[in-house]
C-alpha cells in the first residue's frame, strides 16, 4: 500500500484552488512564509477545505512553528478525521515539543489507517525511544526497515540497541548502514562506541580512525580513539589523541582526566598531576580526579592548586 497522495488536492472554489496551487508551489520550494500566506488566503475563502488547513499546518512545522502547526492539522483531522497525513505531521509537531505521549497517540492512529505509513512508525519509534520503551522503538524501527529499508533505519535501530546494551545486535545494524552509507559519520561513531562496550578495542579504534577522516574537528573522535588506546595500554598513542582533543576542546575536564590516567601508566607522573589538576579546575566535582591526583602527591605532597583539598 503506497503513502496517500496529497499533492492532487486542491479547493473547488477557483478563487481558493488558484491560491492552493500557488502555495503548493511554495511548499514544494521550501518557501514556507509565502506557502503559509497562500494557504491562509484558502481557509480564509474556503475554511471547510480540510487540505488548507493541512498545508498551512506543514508549512507552520517546517518553520518550526509546531504550536501553530499541531493546531491546523487539529482542524484539518476535525473536517476529515481519517486525514492520516495530518496525524502525521501533527506527531511530528507533538514530537518536536517533547510531548511523546500525544506523538505515539496519533502516529498509532495513523499507522491504523494506512499499516504501511514508514514515517508514523519512525515517529512513534523515537517517542518510545525517548520514553524508555526500547523494546517497542525497536519493534517500530524494525517495521521500517521492512517497509524501507535505509542507513538512517538502521542506525537509530541500532541507537536503540545501545541504550538496550545489546551491542552485538547494534553493531550488527550499523554495519549495514555503514554498507548502505559508508560517510555517514555516525554510523562510524556508533559502531565505534558499541565495539568499546564489548571491549573490542582494535575494531573501535578502526572505526574512530574512519571517524578522524570524516570529521577530523569533532573532539569526541579523537577522545574515543584516545580511550581504546588507553584500554590496550597503547599509552604513547592515546596521550597523542587526547592532546588533539584537547586542542579542539580545552573546556572539557574529561579528556584532561583520562590524560592523566595515560600519563600516570607511562610514568610520566609531573604530566598526569598537571592533567588531573585541570580536570579539577574544569569540573570540581570529579571525585576520580581528586582521589588520582591525591595518590600522585601522597600523603604529605603538595600542589600548587587548591583543588585538590
Amino acid at each position: 500500500m503506497s503513502t496517500p497522495d496529497i499533492w492532487d488536492m486542491v479547493s473547488s472554489n477557483p478563487v481558493a484552488r488558484a491560491a492552493c496551487l500557488r502555495g503548493k508551489e511554495y511548499l514544494k520550494n521550501a518557501d514556507y512564509e509565502n506557502a503559509i500566506k497562500e494557504f491562509t488566503e484558502v481557509i480564509r475563502i474556503d475554511p471547510d477545505f480540510a487540505d488548507g488547513w493541512y498545508k498551512r499546518g506543514w508549512a507552520y512545522n517546517n518553520s518550526d512553528d509546531y504550536d501553530n502547526a499541531i493546531k491546523d492539522c487539529t482542524e484539518a483531522i476535525r473536517l476529515d478525521p481519517g486525514y492520516v497525513h495530518a496525524y502525521v505531521i501533527r506527531a511530528g509537531a507533538y514530537y518536536e515539543n517533547r510531548d511523546y505521549e500525544n506523538t505515539i497517540k496519533d502516529c498509532t492512529e495513523a499507522i491504523r489507517l494506512h499499516p504501511e505509513y514508514s514515517v508514523a512508525f519512525y515517529f512513534r519509534a523515537q517517542a518510545y525511544y525517548h520514553t524508555g520503551d526500547y523494546d517497542n522503538a525497536i519493534k517500530d524501527h524494525t517495521e521500517r526497515v521492512r517497509l524501507n529499508p535505509g542507513s538512517g533505519i538502521y542506525c537509530t535501530r541500532g541507537m536503540a540497541y545501545v541504550d538496550m546494551e545489546l551491542y552485538e545486535d547494534a553493531i550488527s545494524d550499523f554495519t549495514k548502514a555503514i554498507e548502505l552509507e559508508p560517510c555517514d559519520f555516525l554510523n562510524w561513531y556508533w559502531r565505534g562506541y558499541a565495539y568499546s562496550e564489548i571491549e573490542r578495542y582494535e575494531d573501535a579504534i578502526s572505526d574512530f580512525t574512519k571517524l578522524i577522516e570524516l570529521e577530523p574537528c569533532d573532539f569526541l573522535n579523537w577522545y574515543w580513539r584516545g580511550y581504546a588506546y588507553s584500554k590496550i595500554e597503547r599509552y604513547e598513542d592515546a596521550i597523542s589523541d587526547f592532546t588533539e582533543a584537547i586542542k579542539l576542546n580545552p573546556a572539557d575536564a574529561s579528556v584532561y582526566a583520562e590524560r592523566g590516567h595515560a600519563y600516570r601508566h607511562w610514568n610520566r607522573p609531573n604530566n598526569a598531576i598537571e592533567d588531573f589538576e585541570m580536570a579539577l579546575i574544569l569540573e570540581p566535582e570529579n571525585e576520580y580526579a581528586r582521589a588520582v591526583l591525591r595518590e600522585l602527591l601522597g600523603d604529605g605532597g603538595s600542589t600548587t592548586n587548591s583543588v585538590v583539598q
